[in-house]
């Protein structure tokens, strides 16, 4: 087979074979240095909290907080979500449970016999 050809070309200066991309590194430096630098300041409070609010990225073991605005109900202590106080007045809430239970025992809203 043959490669699709779009008619991109590089510049001349990139068919030297001593042509190198990029900035050249110092030789003499570790790795380590150029991994991990000493002597550069920490990141402000502030240039992290931008940070983690616009990539959703936080510090190894520090808790993700998405600063919600919950409702006033959510401080109560028997709160749950998904659960609800009343239900319809037709079957206690139980029609779409039982319509979706189809393979259920022989009495209606039970498990069937093992």
């Amino acid at each position: 087979g043959k490669g699709y050809l779009r008619g991109e070309k590089l510049p001349e200066a990139t068919s030297d074979p001593d042509y190198r991309f990029g900035k050249p590194s110092v030789v003499c430096m570790p790795v380590k240095e150029c991994i991990s630098p000493r002597g550069v300041k920490p990141e402000s409070e502030e240039a992290r909290a931008l940070y983690r609010k616009t990539h959703m990225s936080t510090e190894g073991g520090e808790m993700l907080t998405r600063n919600y605005e919950w409702p006033a109900q959510v401080d109560c202590p028997t709160f749950r979500f998904g659960h609800e106080t009343s239900k319809d007045s037709n079957n206690q809430g139980l029609g779409v449970k039982s319509a979706l239970s189809c393979d259920t025992g022989a009495e209606a809203l039970t498990v069937p016999a093992t």
